[in-house]
C-alpha cells in the first residue's frame, strides 16, 4: 500500500507577534466602541436624578435608512418642553449607549408607540443645561456596548494565546 504524503494547507500560521499584533488590533476596536460613548453613559447615569417637566410629543414615527435588503429602522420621537418660561425641543429618547436601531420594524414600532404624537410626557432634564434632556432617565447597555466588550475579550484572549506561543519558543 503506497503511503499518501500530508497535504500542504495554503494558510500561514501566525507568529506569536503577529498573533499579539492582531488581538491588539481587535482590543483596540472593541476600547473605542467602549470609550466613545462614555459622555453618553456619564449624562445618562446622571439622568436619574434630573428635575422633570412636562412636555408634549410633537413627532412620533418610524424612520428607516439603508439598501431596501438591509434597511434599518430607528424611532423619530421629538418633543418640545419649557424650562424657566424657554422652550426646547429635543429627540433624546434614552441614553442607550448602542444607539436605539434594529432591521427588525416592529421592534421600533413598539417604541413609538409608547410616545403618540400629542402625547403629554414627563421630561427630564440637565439643570446645568436645559436643552439636554430624555424621556427615559438611567443608562442603558445595547449591542454595540456589548460587542464591544466582546471585541476586548477575545483581543485579550488572542494576545495571551500570542505570548504563550512566544513563551514556549
Amino acid at each position: 500500500m503506497e503511503s499518501v504524503p500530508p497535504r500542504k494547507s495554503h494558510y500561514r500560521k501566525l507568529g506569536p507577534w503577529s498573533t499579539i499584533l492582531a488581538g491588539a488590533l481587535l482590543a483596540g476596536v472593541g476600547l473605542i466602541g467602549l470609550v466613545f460613548p462614555l459622555n453618553s453613559a456619564s449624562q445618562g447615569a446622571e439622568s436619574d436624578v434630573w428635575p422633570t417637566v412636562m412636555g408634549t410629543v410633537t413627532v412620533s414615527q418610524v424612520e428607516s435608512s439603508g439598501p431596501k435588503d438591509d434597511r434599518s429602522y430607528y424611532p423619530e420621537v421629538k418633543y418640545q418642553y419649557d424650562v424657566e418660561g424657554k422652550s426646547y425641543t429635543s429627540d433624546r429618547i434614552n441614553f442607550d449607549l448602542a444607539g436605539t436601531r434594529s432591521s427588525i420594524r416592529q421592534e421600533m414600532t413598539d417604541v413609538v408607540d409608547q410616545y403618540p404624537a400629542g402625547a403629554d410626557v414627563k421630561v427630564f432634564y440637565d439643570p446645568s443645561d436645559p436643552s439636554q434632556s430624555c424621556l427615559e432617565p438611567g443608562v442603558k447597555l445595547g449591542t454595540g456596548f456589548l460587542l464591544g466588550i466582546a471585541c476586548v475579550g477575545f483581543g485579550g484572549l488572542v494576545i495571551l494565546s500570542g505570548l504563550v506561543t512566544w513563551i514556549r519558543g
